[in-house]
């Protein structure tokens, strides 16, 4: 796969993250994916966006830069803007709105 192609796959992942298109999520996402030496597959990855949905219902992924490197990593400046409405162990609710940063490296196998 090409750098033109991997831009163009992870594009289409971030349209499905923004349009909650959980169904399409084994299109991008492998069935045992593993997090941080953490494994949760599939289900528990649509389970975790769930949850931030419930706890964020108007976040959005921007990409603000992206870098294809064939044959397999991809990488990515984000923003994403929210409101958090409900808090949890970590994060409390704000009720605010706000615009987050962050940068990520995928692989793509």
């Amino acid at each position: 796969m090409g750098a033109h192609d991997m831009s163009t796959l992870y594009r289409r992942y971030i349209d499905v993250l923004n349009r909650r298109d959980w169904d399409c999520l084994g299109d991008f996402v492998a069935l045992d994916v593993v997090h941080n030496d953490r494994p949760f597959g599939l289900a528990g990855y649509r389970a975790i966006l769930e949850q931030d949905v419930r706890e964020i219902p108007d976040v959005r992924f921007e990409i603000e830069l992206l870098t294809a490197e064939p044959p397999v990593e991809v990488a990515a400046r984000m923003n994403q803007s929210r409101t958090r409405l409900r808090g949890n162990a970590v994060i409390p609710a704000c009720n605010a709105r706000a615009l987050c940063c962050a940068s990520a490296r995928r692989p793509i196998a």
